[in-house]
């Protein structure tokens, strides 16, 4: 062993340049995997992370009544940590009627001094007319810093009948405040168009004390986030004592399953591309030693088995001879994986990272680090065991081959050229595998991300699969709303209209929101993943997320709340509510109209429509606009859900695929021809030397490429299908929505056609250099 020391060290000075260069490409390789491993876990944690820093309310209830006793009821619950009130002021923007809330807390110091301060600063303490606003009420209305907002508040006396009667004209004070900051906040996962929120001080909250909407009160809990559950089933017989006061409850538990599942898809998409990248990497990097480092040394094996050193004696020395590589390979790897995490999070889940920028997660670049290392070592050891027990074995067998293909010599060239390709000789039998490995994994990687995209496009393009079902949908007041639902249904450029009921209930413990669905004009369908829609008032139908959170089946009841006790329901179906956007996409549940009338205090009442083919949405909602002015607003744009909306940004992953396999097949592709031609240049000698013309050696060589590309598209393609059909189904199971696949047909074939035409192009290269060179110069070392 101590020879193979002296070997393998004194091969570094000889070998250093292609040491160097397989660090590099080993190095690049290894960051990939590791900083795709690391952005998947950023983006993962993101939301967890911005809600420790921004120091957010795990609970904020909207209180209009009885705000002292339910202040102290939540100091005297043993769930909760801290409790901080304040002032909100809802109302609305002239013009455009669209909503505004302002939260302002009484004390600063227990809210909204860790916000993520994207750009400008906290408002002063001290200043009633500064705010700052998030991330996404930024994007959604276009203010900025320096920016001044003017709405008109509602009155506290209105609540109650806004909740009744959402046309009601705000009767409060008009409102101007100007924005000095924008920051990330944990609302912004829900990826709302449409969420508006201001937050002021505390000499705000002073200030209109009393005349503010409702009064907001913040919950810290104890157990952070997994304690929700459980205080809201404590809250919920309290709040039922006090009717009118407990408004709404918003619970930071809704953002996390936002944030959830707009990460989740981006996950899932960094692991695929991980693994991939791991496999042709290391294809790739197997490719390179056999060329590079151990192949080239053949004297090295011979000289060592002369003295008499064995099998493991050769194979040690070539693995001590790659050890800088592998060392450099890694320290690549582990900056290149810190370097790249400036790109991370991808997606709309980059808004809710609280610290931008490079960061160094300790667990990957360690046990990655070491994980990588010790792979290199381990294929190295693999590669140089293989070469070192076929180094001396004698070349009969080539010869014996080049007998049967001089045998063959009135087989067409093209058949030559595929025996060459497919039954390599035992000099570079590795090396072809390897190459050919890769072209078919690079088939199968183009395959499956065209399968992947081909299928989000289908869903993404398709509403009707993720609840859309309709165009607009109008608010609309309790008192009015069947004569307004007439009207829209005499309205000839709307081909469908229905009613629907919207708001919170409690199923199980659980507060959720409750929808219904009526049909007025034609039909609006909702989406029905399972069962069938609820028509008794003892049915319900469950989101598919919901139904698998309360470990329910079709065909099980669950209790329903109302105020005159428990009712039990039967759940008859899984389906996506009809909702133009909801906070917890997949987790609501659609009951008949009469039994949600009495599960909910003060039911929300929507007309939903859909525009008749041929007229212009716009003018269709302008037109509206004028007649409704406070029920249509931007709210009433129908948007897909913040999770489907964030698919359109793991779409660009698939696409840099492609890009990646694309140019992995090539180059695998026209090694494997170069490898044939330099193989058998003896063999093209001897056909030359038969009577082949140029044009029949250019026959052989392009016949060995086209077989290649064949045989790597008739593995590739199912390998791809299946490889696609898995990343699209596991992205849609975790939405809990339907998983149609959709196969590009056409793209497949044009890929086949394109890949022929490479193959072609690919072997006429080589056939060139071959016949340039004269039979008698190939076969001299005969």
């Amino acid at each position: 062993m101590r020879g193979a020391w002296y070997v393998g060290r004194v091969r570094w000075r000889r070998i250093w340049r292609q040491l160097v260069f397989l660090g590099v490409v080993a190095g690049i390789i290894g960051g990939a995997v590791l900083g795709a491993a690391a952005g998947a876990r950023r983006s993962s944690s993101a939301y967890d992370r911005l809600l420790h820093v921004s120091q957010s309310p795990h609970e904020v209830l909207s209180v209009l009544d009885h705000a002292a006793a339910v202040e102290s009821w939540m100091r005297s619950s043993p769930l909760v940590d801290h409790v901080a009130t304040g002032s909100v002021m809802l109302g609305r923007q002239p013009g455009s009627e669209n909503w505004y809330s302002l939260y302002a807390p009484l004390d600063m110091r227990t809210f909204g001094t860790g916000a993520a301060i994207v750009r400008g600063r906290l408002p002063s303490e001290n200043r009633a007319d500064e705010v700052f606003i998030t991330l996404r009420t930024s994007k959604n209305t276009g203010l900025d810093i320096g920016d001044a907002l003017t709405f008109r508040a509602y009155e506290r006396a209105q609540t109650a009948g806004v909740l009744s009667n959402p046309w009601t004209a705000p009767a409060g004070e008009q409102v101007t405040v100007r924005i000095v900051g924008v920051a990330r906040d944990p609302t912004d996962a829900q990826l709302s168009q449409t969420i508006k929120l201001l937050f002021g001080t505390p000499a705000f909250a002073r200030a209109h004390a009393s005349t503010a909407t409702y009064t907001p009160v913040f919950v810290w809990l104890k157990g952070g986030p997994a304690a929700e559950i459980r205080f809201e089933s404590a809250l919920a017989p309290f709040a039922q004592s006090l009717p009118n006061s407990i408004l709404n409850v918003v619970a930071s538990r809704a953002g996390a399953q936002a944030a959830d599942q707009s990460s989740r898809p981006v996950a899932i998409g960094l692991l695929i591309f991980a693994l991939v990248a791991l496999l042709a990497g290391l294809i790739a990097i197997v490719q390179t030693l056999r060329r590079g480092l151990v192949t080239r040394r053949a004297d090295d094996g011979l000289v060592l088995s002369a003295l008499g050193a064995t099998r493991t004696d050769r194979g040690a020395a070539q693995v001590i001879a790659s050890l800088p590589y592998i060392v450099l390979a890694t320290a690549i790897a582990i900056a290149t994986c810190y370097a790249a995490s400036s790109i991370f999070p991808i997606g709309a889940t980059r808004a809710l990272e609280p610290s931008p920028g490079l960061r160094a997660d300790a667990l990957v670049l360690t046990l990655g680090g070491a994980a990588w290392f010790l792979l290199l070592l381990a294929v190295t050891t693999l590669v140089a065991w293989s070469d070192a027990g076929t180094r001396m074995r004698p070349r009969r067998t080539a010869k014996g081959r080049r007998g049967e293909i001089v045998a063959a010599n009135r087989a067409l060239p093209a058949a030559i050229g595929a025996r060459f390709a497919l039954r390599p000789g035992a000099s570079s039998a590795a090396r072809k595998r390897a190459a050919f490995a890769g072209a078919i994994v690079a088939v199968a990687g183009v395959i499956g991300s065209m399968v992947f995209t081909r299928s989000l496009d289908a869903f993404t393009s398709t509403p009707t699969r993720f609840g859309l079902g309709f165009d607009l949908s109008l608010e609309l007041p309790s008192d009015r709303a069947q004569s307004t639902l007439a009207q829209l249904s005499a309205d000839n450029d709307l081909a469908a209209v229905a009613e629907s009921l919207s708001g919170p209930v409690t199923l199980a413990g659980r507060t959720v929101v409750g929808y219904s669905l009526d049909n007025r004009k034609d039909e609006i369908p909702a989406t029905v993943r399972a069962g069938a829609l609820p028509e008794r008032d003892d049915e319900i139908a469950l989101g598919p997320k919901l139904l698998a959170a309360l470990h329910k089946r079709i065909g099980d009841r669950v209790d329903l709340d109302t105020p005159g006790g428990k009712r039990s329901l039967r759940i008859v179906g899984t389906v996506l509510s009809p909702g133009s956007e909801s906070n917890a996409f997949n987790e609501e549940a659609v009951l008949t109209s009469r039994t949600l009338d009495d599960a909910t205090p003060y039911p929300s009442i929507y007309a939903l429509v859909r525009v008749r083919p041929g007229a212009s949405l716009d003018t269709v909602t302008s037109r509206l606009h004028a007649r409704y002015p406070y029920g249509v607003t931007d709210e009433s744009q129908a948007h897909a859900p913040g999770p489907v909306r964030n698919l359109e940004q793991v779409a660009r992953l698939p696409l840099t695929l492609v890009l990646f396999f694309a140019l992995l097949g090539a180059t695998a592709l026209a090694q494997a021809v170069f490898l044939t031609a330099s193989e058998y240049r003896r063999d093209i000698a001897v056909l030359r030397g038969l009577g082949f013309t140029r044009v029949q050696v250019a026959g052989v060589l392009v016949g060995s490429a086209t077989s290649v590309a064949a045989a790597a598209l008739v593995m590739g393609i199912p390998a791809g299908v299946a490889a696609g059909t898995f990343g699209w189904r596991a992205v849609a199971d975790a939405l809990y929505v339907a998983p149609a696949v959709g196969i590009p047909i056409a793209a497949v074939a044009a890929l086949s056609i394109g890949l022929l035409g490479y193959a072609l192009l690919v072997g006429i290269v080589p056939a060139r250099l071959a016949v340039r060179r004269p039979p008698a110069v190939a076969l001299h070392a005969e």
